[in-house]
């Protein structure tokens, strides 16, 4: 388990890199941010930074891959005609977004955050495309991005029979 978790660090390192490439962030930035990013186990781990053991490393692994393909589907998005095509993508950039929530909670606030800059690209800088269709796949993306959520707080309920979150409540 413990490699799985080291592959996932190395993983996800590898994938911040590619996303600070994709931003256009110069040669000493990255590096720096290497830096900081190899030294980020030590923080959690210690000494045993060579066998982390942090559930973090799966978000770590996971996020910066959603976020390289939310960037790319909004290029796509942006200048593509046939948006159908485009709404069961964004349905699934939701879903991993919001499946970051089933990883670890804390990790659901980096896919909030990484929901709410999908949501203001679509509505603030994709401006050329009809409203009706940035609603449509915003409306897919939020779906998407809820259903975990509620899955789990619907199989938590059903498995204790109360809901801590009392949305089932009447």
């Amino acid at each position: 388990a413990r490699l799985l978790f080291l592959a996932a660090f190395a993983c996800g390192g590898v994938g911040f890199l590619k996303l600070t490439r994709k931003l256009g962030i110069g040669l000493p930035a990255q590096l720096t941010f290497a830096t900081a990013l190899a030294f980020a186990p030590l923080s959690r781990d210690g000494l045993g930074i060579g066998t982390p053991t942090s559930a973090d490393n799966v978000g770590l692994a996971i996020f910066p891959w959603l976020a390289l393909a939310t960037l790319h589907l909004l290029e796509k998005f942006q200048g593509h005609r046939d948006y159908k095509e485009s709404v069961p993508l964004f349905l699934l950039l939701g879903l991993g977004a919001g499946g970051l929530y089933l990883v670890k909670y804390s990790w659901f606030v980096a896919g909030a955050t990484l929901a709410g800059f999908t949501g203001a690209a679509v509505f603030l800088i994709v401006r050329k495309i009809p409203f009706s269709r940035r609603l449509a796949v915003m409306a897919a993306y939020a779906v998407g991005f809820f259903a975990p959520f509620l899955a789990l707080n619907s199989y938590n309920s059903s498995r204790s029979g109360y809901d801590a979150l009392q949305y089932n409540e009447a």
